[in-house]
Parts: structure tokens; C-alpha cells; sequence
């Protein structure tokens, strides 16, 4: 679980991501919560990232990693981007007090049109692209899927490569071993993991996540497949977006039975904590 005393991995990784606009965070970063990192998902690499932090000047990062895709994370990392623009502005405050707000989505399947893995999005005048309304505004979307597909990646000079490498699942023992050696953000990220993995209790919740995740990714193209052939008769859109409704609501209510908490089905599924607890 992500708490103080990690920030040496979690800073390697920002400054790897945001590279690519020249912002990198050099200066000391704090966790200041990780309301979403519980013991279910500990033991899997997400929990290294899934954070909200900030910088020595203000900065403020949220970082969410999301392994199934449920049509909604471009609003959903809008959101949390708002939510931190705004959330310590009192009546009578000034609004140059206003943070930076970087929001960064890791993504296990494609979601945007464009061909490369890490994209990111600022606010600019439709007609000048030169022309950036306010830096306040930063998102990153990370596309593991497309990234997997990246030849020639280069671990010995582009460190998200690396960082991608050693988060990618399918990556080869080989690969993971130059990674950790080359770079001491992973490899510190790395003897973490292994000292949670070795905790028999931390096994078993990661275990259980694992179970929950391939569970609902098979129900859901069982449904898709359903869908669409409801679809023919009301609309191929329109008997997707159903089936999928129907099929978490069951696998939410499997769950449940089977003792899993609200918070984890609702990462599971998508349905909110209070709807959950209603079933």
C-alpha cells in the first residue's frame, strides 16, 4: 500500500510520464491520500500508483489505473481533475489560489483514436494551437494496450518505457530483470511488491481481486455477445449498453454473496457503494 516513505518510486514514475511536457516534477512530492488503495488490491502492481499527491510548489497529480474499459474514463478523469481543482477553495479565497491539477489515466485498453500509447490533452484556442488558454489543466492518458504493440521500445533511454515495462504483466522475466537494474525507482517498487506478496494475508486479498476482475471481464463479452443480438431488433448500441447493465448488476449481487466488500465491487463493476449496499 502506497503511504510516506514511497515517494522515491512514485516520483520516478511522474517525472517519466511528464516528460513528455516538459514538466517534470524535480522538486520533494508528497502522498497526501490513498483512499482508494485497500487491502484487496494489495499485491497487485496498481497499488504503486492508484494515489493522489502533491508537488513542493502546489502541483496536484491523481494518478488512476483502470484495467477493464467502462465507457466513461475520459469523464470520469475530468472529474477527478475537477475535483481537485477545486476541492480547498473556501468562500472569499482567492482564485490565484487555484492549484495545477495533473490528472494521469492508466488504461488496459484503448480508448482514444490517436496511434500513440501516452497522450496528453491542454486547453488551447480552436484556432491557434500556439495559443494555451491556462496551464491548470493537464491530462495524460496511458494506453498499455497500444504500448504492448510498441516495437523497438527503448528501455536503455526512455525511462516510461522501462516504467511500462516492469508494469506490464506480459513482459518477459528478461526485460523486467534490465529494467529493475537500470533504474532504482523500479527496483525499489519492485522489493516492495515482493515484501506484500510475502504476506500470506496480502496473497489472498490479491488473489480474490484477480478472481474478481477475470469474472467480470468474461461476463461482460458473454453479455456483448448477447447484446448484440438483441441489438439486431432494437439497436446494436442500444442492446450492448443493456446487456452490460444487466450483467454487472448480477456479478455484483455474485459477489456479495461470496463476501466480497462494497468498495471492491464497485472497482469491479462500476456501480456505485451505495447501490451496492441496497442489493
Amino acid at each position: 500500500m502506497v503511504k510516506q516513505g514511497d515517494e522515491e518510486q512514485l516520483l520516478s514514475f511522474l517525472n517519466a510520464v511528464l516528460a513528455k511536457t516538459e514538466c517534470n516534477v524535480l522538486t520533494p512530492i508528497a502522498i497526501i491520500e490513498n483512499t482508494k488503495i485497500t487491502p484487496d488490491v494489495l499485491g497487485d502492481k496498481s497499488c504503486i500508483l492508484d494515489v493522489r499527491a502533491k508537488t513542493a510548489d502546489g502541483t496536484k497529480i491523481e494518478i488512476e489505473v483502470q484495467l477493464a474499459n467502462e465507457y466513461n474514463m475520459i469523464k470520469r478523469l475530468l472529474y477527478y481533475w475537477s475535483r481537485e481543482f477545486v476541492v480547498n477553495l473556501n468562500s472569499g479565497d482567492n482564485y490565484q489560489e487555484l492549484p495545477k491539477v495533473i490528472a494521469i489515466g492508466i488504461l488496459n485498453f484503448s480508448l482514444l483514436t490517436v496511434p500513440e500509447f501516452h497522450s496528453t490533452y491542454h486547453i488551447w484556442e480552436d484556432n491557434n494551437k500556439k495559443c494555451k488558454l491556462t496551464d491548470d489543466l493537464e491530462l495524460h492518458f496511458i494506453d498499455m494496450k497500444k504500448f504492448r504493440k510498441l516495437k523497438n521500445k527503448d528501455i536503455e533511454n526512455n525511462p516510461l518505457h522501462r516504467w511500462l515495462s516492469f508494469l506490464n504483466e506480459k513482459e518477459s522475466d528478461e526485460t523486467i530483470k534490465k529494467v529493475i537494474n537500470m533504474d532504482s525507482g523500479i527496483k525499489s517498487a519492485d522489493e516492495k511488491m515482493k515484501d506484500l506478496l510475502k504476506d500470506k494475508e496480502s496473497l489472498i486479498h490479491y488473489q480474490k481481486r484477480e478472481f474478481a476482475i477475470t469474472e467480470y471481464n468474461n461476463a461482460l463479452l458473454r453479455r456483448e455477445e448477447k447484446g448484440i443480438e438483441i441489438g439486431e431488433k432494437r439497436g446494436i448500441e442500444k442492446g450492448i449498453e443493456k446487456g452490460r447493465s444487466e450483467e454487472k448488476l448480477t456479478i455484483a449481487i455474485n459477489l456479495k454473496k461470496q463476501g466480497f466488500t462494497p468498495e471492491t465491487i464497485s472497482k469491479a463493476t462500476g456501480i456505485p457503494i451505495n447501490e451496492i449496499e441496497d442489493l
